[in-house]
């Protein structure tokens, strides 16, 4: 598969097929969040830990959670590409509405996800997930 093949069975399985979803990444795959707060990590390493990072976010969220990708910017000369996308849905927890714009690095060897670095805006996280 190619990089932007995998970015988009990303995420269309995340939250849909999480069994298929795994496959996608490397097992030694790293996810970075460059701009996450703490106490959240800005790094995750191997597959079991990103699939953690992951599936709580996509459980965390209402059956009306989508992926929009705005935009996909290949990267010439190697099987990677930028990629501008919104999550949207409404966090289960609080019942806000979580509205994000995304910007994301995604590197792939052999077929699968070996790098994953997303930038996003930390305030509109706090905002959707925090009950208050």
């Amino acid at each position: 598969m190619s990089v932007t093949q995998l970015i988009e069975k990303n995420f269309q399985t995340l939250k849909a097929d999480p069994l298929t979803w795994r496959t996608l990444w490397a097992p030694d795959a790293v996810q970075e969040m460059p701009y996450a707060a703490p106490p959240h990590s800005t790094r995750v390493e191997g597959i079991d830990a990103i699939a953690i990072t992951a599936w709580f976010f996509a459980k965390s969220m209402g059956d009306d959670f989508n992926v929009q990708i705005k935009k996909v910017y290949p990267v010439e000369g190697d099987d990677a590409a930028f990629v501008e996308y919104i999550m949207a849905g409404t966090v289960t927890a609080t019942g806000k509405l979580y509205k994000q714009d995304y910007v994301s690095y995604c590197r792939a060897e052999n077929g699968k996800i070996v790098l994953f670095r997303e930038y996003f805006d930390t305030a509109r996280v706090a905002a959707a997930f925090t009950s208050a």
